[in-house]
């Protein structure tokens, strides 16, 4: 016998209604960022600094590179300090964050731009090989935490609750 407890995100004060699992038209994109305090020694961690996670939905928040960098501009604002003049980005391979795509080279340019960094250093994990990306370790234990999570979301207007069934069938 298994027993399975799902974790489900809701209004305080609403009645539990959620989507079944699989239906994929409604699910929540993680984001995840690590601000890594860089070791003085090469032997000290490099799992030291500040995760910031950013939940989106999937449907009506894609991911993009433009996207990705606004979010990352609003943690630079925050918590940016003029005595490290170089942005340092490691990334996954995925299209959004490839830095051989234009898309990706011209939001990091605006970044470098907006901040006046003297110099910004983009690196990608090679493929097959996340388990090297500190952010990419960092991502699956989320990944974990949201395994048998129900997402609720409010009604919309009767001519987009019926389209939505009609994708849910598909």
């Amino acid at each position: 016998m298994f027993l399975l407890f799902v974790k489900v995100v809701v209004a305080n004060g609403v009645t539990v209604k959620v989507g079944d699992h699989d239906f994929s038209k409604c699910s929540l994109t993680p984001s995840v960022t690590l601000n890594i305090d860089i070791p003085e020694k090469i032997s000290d961690s490099w799992y030291r600094g500040n995760v910031t996670i950013s939940l989106k939905d999937t449907t009506f928040e894609p991911s993009s590179p433009s996207r990705h960098m606004v979010e990352l501009l609003q943690l630079l604002d925050k918590d940016f300090n003029n005595d490290k003049p170089v942005l340092f980005l490691y990334t996954d391979g995925g299209p959004d964050h490839r830095c051989t795509f234009l898309s990706v080279q011209l939001s990091i340019i605006y970044i470098w731009l907006k901040k006046d960094f003297d110099q910004v250093i983009l690196a990608r994990t090679p493929p097959g090989n996340s388990y090297k990306n500190p952010v990419e370790r960092v991502m699956s234990v989320i990944n974990l935490a949201f395994q048998a999570v129900g997402v609720m979301r409010s009604k919309m207007d009767p001519e987009n609750e019926k389209r939505m069934k009609g994708y849910a069938s598909n």
